[in-house]
């Protein structure tokens, strides 16, 4: 498996965030650096969520439809599926879904 690349940051926070960091860190017997990733990975999913909510709208619209080919080609011309899909947002949520599919088969 290729090795995937890695950065590091540097950030300062407030006195009471980092002990609250730290305190949960030490509860659930993992680093800090680990509990901030994970907290940053659960804000990038909900940022994600929140985007595709004029999508989701738009896919029950089109669920309630029986016209399967009018549906399919009223989602691919509908420009919150165009938007989204053009950002590339549907390829990171897949490989997002794939990565958390892949660390809970171990």
């Amino acid at each position: 498996m290729a090795e995937k690349e890695i950065k590091r940051i540097n950030i300062r926070m407030g006195v009471g965030l980092h002990d609250w960091f730290q305190d949960k860190a030490t509860e659930l017997g993992v680093s800090t650096s680990a509990l901030m990733i994970v907290a940053m990975n659960e804000y990038r999913r909900s940022q994600m969520s929140v985007e595709s909510m004029p999508l989701l709208g738009e896919m029950f619209k089109f669920s309630q439809s029986s016209d399967f080919e009018k549906m399919e080609e009223d989602v691919r011309n509908n420009p919150y599926v165009r938007q989204f899909l053009d950002t590339g947002k549907w390829e990171l949520m897949q490989q997002h879904t794939e990565s958390e599919n892949a660390g809970e088969k171990r």
